[in-house]
């Protein structure tokens, strides 16, 4: 099969697309089985994906989606040499390198079948670098997210720092008697006792309406009028 980039009518205005905070990541450019041999493959990976995903959603092919709905792309040695210039034992070493470090993902064939390649996963360079951080000529530019994130002995000097959230302890809430400062305790016998407690000490005032006044009714006899 000819190699597409090598056909005439290819658009030449077509790109790869590699996130540009990756070259500076000491993780990855100062290890020998990364460096800009891993950048690569993990670009064509990047390129290799997003053609699984304009498959499915323009042509309606479903080949390179998995059960779970996840793109997923293939890219052989052949593949990686024609399309990205990577020989065998380089493009193994960064294959092997990105799987270790959790950029790309992908499950070893138990017996090697030709013609059958490994499915591929990608994890997106922005979701790596929010778990990993983001570690540059010997400080940290993004602190990682997680305790779990890439940390290379021989390469990272500087430890990143982690804050702990400490749990506030909130005080128990006084009871009745301790705000008040009497002691109930010998009233506990006493029916409806928790009423009369909150009636007690309620911060509310009733109102209570003064009795009314006793109406005293004064009969006074009349006079009988005297006849001379």
């Amino acid at each position: 099969m000819t190699n597409y980039l090598k056909k005439s009518d290819f658009d030449q205005s077509k790109f790869y697309k590699v996130p540009k905070t990756i070259w500076i990541d000491d993780r990855i450019m100062d290890d020998k089985r990364g460096n800009h041999f891993a950048v690569r493959l993990y670009m064509g990976v990047g390129d290799k994906i997003k053609l699984s995903e304009r498959k499915h959603t323009k042509e309606n092919d479903s080949s390179f989606v998995d059960l779970k709905g996840k793109y997923f792309c293939t890219l052989p040695v052949k593949t990686a040499r024609e399309e990205l210039g990577l020989k065998r034992g380089k493009y193994n070493d960064a294959k092997a390198f990105l799987k270790e470090i959790g950029l790309i993902h992908f499950e070893e064939q138990e017996e090697k079948k030709e013609g059958v390649a490994s499915r591929i996963y990608m994890t997106p360079w922005e979701v790596w670098v929010k778990k990993n951080g983001l570690y540059s000529d010997g400080e940290w530019i993004v602190q990682p997210s997680s305790k779990d994130f890439y940390n290379p002995k021989d390469i990272v000097t500087v430890q990143p720092t982690f804050e702990e959230i400490k749990e506030i302890e909130q005080a128990p809430t006084k009871d009745i008697a301790e705000q008040t400062g009497e002691d109930f305790s010998t009233y506990r016998d006493t029916p409806d006792f928790d009423e009369s407690v909150k009636a007690e000490t309620t911060t509310e005032r009733q109102f209570i309406p003064p009795p009314k006044p006793k109406i005293i009714q004064v009969v006074v006899p009349k006079r009988r009028s005297r006849i001379n």
